[in-house]
């Protein structure tokens, strides 16, 4: 029984992570971009714990949200790694993700196969 009491503050991030991060996607979704970036910041350190599927939406959504404030080259950064990721495993992000990231992809003046120059 004591084990179970160790698991709790474990999933209690865990739960807190995917909040917030549900809470910078919709903020990025409703172009309230200040809070999204503020709330995507404040995630960057704990995204290297999460599984790759949530490190490649982490990074596509934080790209999109420099995107839309005008940071290209943040905005490059991020969504280049997005990319690579999904060259390895095509299936990290959803369709309609992987069609933001193309659309993304292309707006920063990228061809689909051309990687980032920062």
């Amino acid at each position: 029984m004591s084990r179970c009491w160790l698991l709790v503050p474990l999933l209690l991030s865990l739960v807190g992570c995917a909040g917030r991060f549900g809470r910078a996607v919709h903020s990025y979704e409703e172009s309230r971009f200040p809070d999204a970036m503020a709330t995507f910041r404040s995630m960057e350190t704990e995204e290297k714990d999460w599984s790759e599927d949530e490190q490649t939406r982490y990074a596509l959504y934080r790209g999109l949200t420099h995107l839309a404030v005008g940071d290209a080259r943040a905005a490059s950064h991020w969504l280049g790694l997005a990319k690579r990721a999904t060259e390895r495993k095509p299936k990290l992000l959803s369709v309609s993700d992987q069609e933001r990231l193309a659309v993304a992809w292309r707006a920063l003046g990228y061809m689909p196969g051309e990687n980032s120059r920062y």
